[in-house]
């Protein structure tokens, strides 16, 4: 199985790209951009409030604030269209597609690693589940 991790700026792709890694034989793709096709994915989005203010916060320490705050703003009117496109093909084209919400995530990171987990068609011990969280971030 092809996996590619997509996902918000902010919103946890990293760590859910290092579960499935954890996971998988072959190592997923990362990105946030939309990759068209049959590739199962998994997206990561957050509240877009939320992801701006994180992002922008990010970019500042690199960028004057305010060519920071354009660029979080368009990163996220783009996350918009992928998010979109992601839904279509998992409604439409019957792509394999987990999304997962930051926050629902936030203060359970084991939940995060076992439903990865499930929608992957593994079955993994409590102790490889605590093994995982210690590895990734």
């Amino acid at each position: 199985m092809e996996v590619i991790c997509m996902g918000m700026e902010r919103s946890g792709s990293t760590v859910a790209w290092q579960i499935t890694k954890e996971l998988l034989e072959n190592s997923p793709r990362k990105t946030h951009k939309y990759v068209e096709g049959d590739s199962s994915v998994i997206y990561t989005f957050r509240d877009p409030r939320e992801a701006y203010l994180s992002f922008k916060a990010r970019l500042s320490s690199i960028y004057p604030t305010s060519i920071a705050a354009s660029y979080a703003k368009e990163r996220l009117e783009e996350q918009a269209d992928v998010y979109k496109q992601l839904l279509d093909d998992s409604n439409q084209q019957k792509r394999n597609v987990l999304f997962l919400k930051y926050e629902d995530y936030y203060d359970a990171p084991e939940e995060r690693i076992q439903d990865i987990t499930l929608w992957l068609g593994k079955n993994i011990s409590t102790s490889e589940v605590e093994r995982i969280l210690d590895e990734t971030s």
